[in-house]
C-alpha cells in the first residue's frame, strides 16, 4: 500500500488524538517538511530526480 502525504499525516494526526493531543494538520505538515529536510541534509534519505 502506498501512503500519499494527507493519509501520513490523518494517520498520526488520529495516533495523537488517540492519546489526548490535539495537533493541527498543517502544523504536522510542517513538522514532517522540517523532519525531511532534516534527514536529506544529514544523508538518512537520498532523494533521486525522476527524469
Amino acid at each position: 500500500m502506498e501512503l500519499n502525504d494527507d493519509m501520513l499525516i490523518e494517520y498520526v494526526q488520529s495516533k495523537l488524538l488517540n492519546q489526548g493531543y490535539a495537533v493541527d494538520k498543517e502544523a504536522l505538515s510542517l513538522i514532517f517538511d522540517y523532519e525531511m529536510q532534516y534527514m536529506i541534509e544529514n544523508g538518512f534519505v537520498e532523494i533521486n530526480e525522476i527524469k
